[in-house]
This record gives C-alpha cells, structure tokens and sequence, in this order.
C-alpha cells in the first residue's frame, strides 16, 4: 500500500494543538497568566500542522503511480489518506473554533472572523515554510533566527506570497465549510439529547456564525481570490542567462562569473550565504542550478517554469527531511540536508550541451 508512516506522526501533530485549545479556551474565566501567554503561542506554532495534511495529498498521488489494483486503492488506500486528511483538518477546524469561542465570551464577537482570518494567514505561512523550506515547528525553538530569516524573504517575495496567498484562500473556504458541518452535527447532537441545561451538554450559542460573520467570510474570500493572481516571475532554469542578472539584482548577491569550453558558470552569492551555481549553455540558456547554504532558496523563482512539474513528479512520499530525487525526461531534481545545511541541483536534460557531463552541475 505504499509508505504509509506519514500517517501516525502527522496526525499526532495534528491533535497537539487541538490538546492545546481545549486546556486554553476551556474557561474564560481564568486569569491569562504568563503560563497561559506561553501556551498560547505554542498553540499558534504547532497549529500549522493541522492544516499541512492538506499537502499531505502528494502521498495518495504516489500511491495512485504505484500500479495497485482498484479494489485495493477504492478499499482502502483512498479511506485511508483521505480519512487522515480529514481528520487532521477538523482537528484544525475545532481549534480553531475553541479560538474564536474563547474571544467571543470575552465580549470581543466582532473579532472573532478577524482572529480566524489573521490564524489562517500565519497557518499558511507555515505551511508554506514546512512544505517548501523543509522546516518543522520545534525549529522555532531549535533556531528561531533561522526560521524568521527564512519567513522574511518569503514574504518579500512574490512567488512565494502567490503560493501562501493561495493557501490562505483554500484554508478560508475549506474552514468555512467544515465549520458549517461541525457546527450541524453539534446542533444535531444536542437536538437529540434535548435543551441544554444544568448537566446536559449542549453547544453555546455563541459557538454559532451569524450572518454578519458569513457574509465577511464570503465577501474577504472572494476579494482574496481576485488578488492572488500570478505576480513577478523570476525564471531561472530554461530560460535565457538575462535572468541571472535579473536574480544577481534581486538577491543583491555577489557574482563571479567562470568560462567552460562548452559552458559558463555564474555563481552568485547572497548575503545570507546561499551560493547558487547557474549553468549556461553556448545558445545562452540555463540548463542547470545547484545550490547550497543554510536554506533552501526559493525553488518557484529558481525552477521558473519547471517548477509545477517539479511539484508533480515526486517519485516517492516525501517526509520533511528526508532527500528528493526526481529523475524525468524533462526535469532532473537532487536534493538533500537539514536547517543550516541545505544542496541540490537541478537540471533540463535537453539542454545539456552534449559535451557537458551532468555531473559538473554541482
């Protein structure tokens, strides 16, 4: 049935900050503590790992390519990662929700759509930085420099906040929705078990989502998906050697440029010690990139073009450290490392000039 280890340790993530919000919103009566400040902001670091198991779609995709037989993918692997899926977002959803709950008994209801708004926009961060970056949420407590490093030049950067963007829509929509359905069942269960009232458990009519709040959410989602839209693209693999300069600009890096009989080298080096190696051809098009320092570089602005097909061509379930190798007609990815150590190259076999050895794309 494929890898399915993923499963177990994702999920437990998942629950953590929904263990979290049941023991700092349970009573909005308590006194908010430095303990309960602390709790709270590790409830928002771990939070993105409820939602990141959206991503964790790419798993099932693997497991589709692996040539299983219907009855096996219709039994069980779809119930299986779906169902893991779902979890792991209701276990967002309800956290959430607590969230919201906990402001709105503190008198503060029309706040409530704003607080979920901001927790999605820095869930899509952070997905964003687990799914790409490779990072995990004890990093922030491991090397808390590097992971604010790395979230600065994401966010000024348009690939990247296209990407986060679009996450921040699909976590609006898809909250919205489960939202309404738990909400439902709640009502159903409490229906059936009668009025609330001392000793019997019911939902809290505040729990509820007005009209006013429904209406925000519609009209905030739908302005955000007319703003997404592609941004600045900073192509690099396959296109012509113009975008180095473009990127040596961008990047305020330093360059040194070395000659080849059949190929030319431009290295630029940033700032915060990435080196980036980009291979020209004689025809003045980048066939390939390596890279190495203590993060990974933004690979929707390196890869350009190529990089949905990058996205697509996983060859294996990915876990959040574990090396990368994609290996197609069209594309050839190599990468590996950890937090502060981080290398890869990648390459178009088309355009390698015949007399180039791939193996100098390092």
């Amino acid at each position: 049935m494929g890898d399915n280890g993923w499963i177990p340790w994702n999920l437990a993530l998942a629950c953590l900050p929904l263990a979290l919000s049941v023991g700092l919103f349970h009573d909005c009566h308590q006194r908010r503590s430095w303990l309960w400040w602390t709790g709270w902001i590790v409830f928002l670091a771990v939070l993105p790992n409820a939602p990141y198991l959206l991503t964790d779609i790419v798993h099932l995709i693997y497991t589709m390519r692996a040539g299983l037989s219907v009855r096996l993918l219709t039994l069980e692997v779809f119930p299986l990662h779906l169902g893991a899926i779902l979890v792991g977002f209701e276990a967002y959803v309800v956290s959430v929700m607590q969230q919201g709950h906990y402001v709105r008994r503190h008198g503060a209801p029309h706040l409530v759509v704003w607080t979920e708004l901001m927790t999605h926009a820095l869930c899509a961060v952070g997905i964003y930085l687990g799914r790409f970056q490779r990072f995990n949420s004890w990093d922030l407590l491991m090397d808390p420099g590097q992971v604010l490093r790395s979230a600065t030049q994401v966010m000024t950067a348009s690939r990247p906040l296209v990407v986060i963007g679009a996450t921040f829509v699909i976590l609006t929509l898809f909250y919205w929705c489960m939202k309404q359905l738990t909400l439902g069942m709640l009502w159903r269960i409490r229906a059936t078990r009668g009025p609330a009232g001392p000793g019997c458990p019911g939902v809290p009519a505040t729990m509820t989502m007005n009209q006013g709040e429904s209406m925000r959410y519609t009209v905030l989602s739908v302005l955000l998906m007319c703003l997404c839209r592609p941004g600045i693209s900073w192509a690099i693999l396959g296109d012509s050697d113009a975008s180095v300069l473009a990127d040596q600009q961008r990047l305020q890096a330093q360059r040194y440029t070395t000659t080849e009989t059949d190929y030319t080298v431009q290295q630029l080096e940033t700032a915060d010690g990435i080196v980036i190696r980009e291979y020209v051809s004689p025809a003045n098009m980048v066939f390939g990139v390596a890279w190495q320092g203590p993060k990974v570089p933004d690979l929707t602005q390196l890869f350009g073009a190529y990089f949905p097909l990058y996205q697509a061509s996983f060859p294996t379930p990915v876990h959040r450290r574990s090396a990368i190798v994609i290996h197609t007609d069209d594309l050839v990815v190599e990468m590996t490392g950890h937090p502060r150590a981080f290398s890869g190259r990648a390459y178009i076999p088309s355009l390698v000039p015949s007399a180039v050895a791939t193996e100098v794309i390092q």
